[in-house]
């Protein structure tokens, strides 16, 4: 019999939709984990590319989209419903319509459709003002954002000729959707803390926004790390020092700042971060070797660079109480020699308070935009969990080591009765914290190697029988601490007992959950990497 066979509970995070996570065990989905972020979020997916995460809804936005009858929809002249499409006759582009449904402004959705015939002109299927097109039989779809109430409508381009079947609009959800991000290569839940971009154009440098001097923003001019054409390159307009851009009327005065933004090289490979009020020092982003050098050690807490592929890098610096430039540089100077458009790429710039470490990426569009943190819990488990003996399993990565407490527990759902693995102010240490009947039990810990990379980490216990294994290690035991009362513990949370604090921000690859206290062998092959 296997370990998979002995779990009660076991979640590699994979299959999900809006404010679920699927468990692969129990099969019946009574520990599927609850999710919750009230905003939408990016990730690195499977491709290696930046992207929102996002489900489909499954309610159907268009009635009749398949054309079964002539009903439901408004025919201008050109337009007629027969044998189970919708046919223009080339006399007019104008469309065929129905309301309700109307689209709401900034909404998401998919718009899908078959072209069945075409002799002339092209077919367009619009809501709320967005649409997409099709110039060819073939089937066609796409996401686009409503940016008014209007209604679906067919249009019949340059007085089409043809015929057109399975129009469908579906809502693509963003909130309260589970991010599985494959930023170390494999499949994680990532939980993040609440993070605002305060830059309001963050793809956008050719505009005003950003205040240049003695450099030009050629727009969309190659690929960016979401897979689209829409990196912008900059590149000096005269030669000489500080040459550069900055975000206008962004002047960060007080407490601690993350900085960030993807560059690829071109003709010039230097992007350079200055602290123009300390005297215009700063730190080169070397974009041929992936080297971020510090030349300014009293103004940035922490600099680093993170390897996007495609010669894409996240160039990234943390300093307190920062007025920053964005310096385009031919050697890591301060300086650059100008020839024509020989410049670099720059996409998808970030500036984060009170922040120590960078969060994944928040795109902006002319305001600033706020991701609110994730939460993930689930109840009602009792018969999934046993009390009185058992093992949690996990196999996570913290995000930073900030100084902040973030726990994985099982509990009654009060901070009386508990079982934590958790991070905590000393860098790498994880923390093993039992508390039974509001009263503590076993205590345990270990400092990892690092703590933000991928360790696998389990707790066995059991009365006068706890020990910490990590990374197939037995670490840490405690052979006097009593456990729970039978069918105490009904909830799994990435956060404290309660589900309300020191909530869980970084990386969980797996969860499992098992309702004996595994031997040395067992839990030595568990937590083998």
């Amino acid at each position: 019999m296997s370990l998979y066979d002995d779990a009660s509970l076991i979640a590699y995070p994979s299959g999900y939709k809006e404010s679920k996570i699927y468990a692969q065990k129990p099969i019946d989905g009574s520990g599927d984990l609850t999710f919750a972020r009230a905003s939408s979020a990016t990730r690195l997916n499977a491709e290696g590319l930046i992207e929102t995460a996002s489900v489909l809804s499954t309610t159907e936005l268009v009635n009749n989209g398949d054309f079964a009858t002539d009903t439901g929809w408004n025919k201008n002249a050109n337009w007629s419903i027969s044998g189970g499409v919708a046919i223009a006759d080339g006399t007019s582009s104008s469309d065929l319509n129905q309301g309700p449904p109307f689209a709401s402004v900034g909404t998401k959705y998919l718009i899908s459709f078959d072209v069945v015939s075409l002799s002339q002109g092209s077919f367009r299927v619009q809501f709320g003002n967005a649409s997409i097109d099709g110039n060819a039989v073939g089937s066609f779809s796409g996401e686009v954002i409503a940016t008014s109430t209007d209604r679906v409508r067919v249009l019949a381009i340059s007085t089409a000729i043809g015929s057109i079947d399975n129009v469908s609009i579906k809502e693509v959800i963003t909130s309260n959707v589970p991010r599985i991000d494959y930023t170390n290569g494999c499949g994680s839940l990532l939980l993040e803390k609440q993070s605002t971009n305060l830059i309001t154009y963050s793809e956008s440098f050719d505009n005003a926004y950003w205040t240049k001097s003695g450099v030009a923003i050629i727009a969309n001019d190659t690929s960016s790390p979401d897979g689209t054409t829409n990196a912008d390159k900059i590149y000096p307009t005269s030669s000489g020092n500080y040459k550069h851009i900055r975000a206008n009327s962004l002047n960060p005065s007080s407490g601690l700042y993350t900085f960030s933004i993807y560059a690829k090289k071109s003709e010039l490979d230097h992007l350079v971060l200055i602290d123009y009020d300390g005297g215009g020092v700063g730190v080169d982003f070397d974009l041929t070797n992936g080297v971020a050098t510090d030349n300014a050690s009293s103004a940035f807490d922490s600099v680093e660079m993170i390897d996007f592929g495609n010669g894409w890098y996240r160039c990234i610096a943390t300093a307190t109480n920062m007025y920053f430039y964005w310096i385009v540089s031919d050697s890591g100077g301060l300086s650059v020699t100008a020839s024509g458009t020989n410049g670099l790429y720059i996409w998808g710039a970030m500036a984060e308070s009170n922040a120590s470490y960078p969060t994944s990426y928040i795109p902006t569009s002319g305001t600033t935009v706020t991701r609110i943190q994730d939460t993930s819990s689930t109840t009602g488990l009792s018969s999934v969990i046993n009390s009185t003996e058992g093992v949690l399993y996990v196999e996570i990565a913290a995000l930073s080591n900030d100084g902040t407490t973030r726990a994985i527990s099982i509990s009654d759902g009060t901070s009386n009765n508990r079982l934590l693995i958790y991070y905590d102010t000393t860098s790498n240490k994880v923390n093993i914290y039992t508390r039974v009947g509001n009263t503590n039990q076993a205590i345990m810990n270990f400092v990892l190697a690092d703590a933000t990379t991928l360790n696998k980490i389990a707790v066995k216990y059991k009365l006068n029988d706890y020990s910490l294994w990590i990374n197939g290690v037995e670490v840490d035991t405690d052979i006097s601490a009593t456990t729970f009362p039978s069918s105490t513990l009904t909830t799994i949370s990435f956060a404290d007992g309660n589900t309300t604090s020191n909530h869980f921000f970084g990386k969980v690859k797996q969860l499992q959950v098992f309702k004996t206290a595994l031997t040395d062998t067992e839990l030595a092959t568990l937590t083998t990497i």
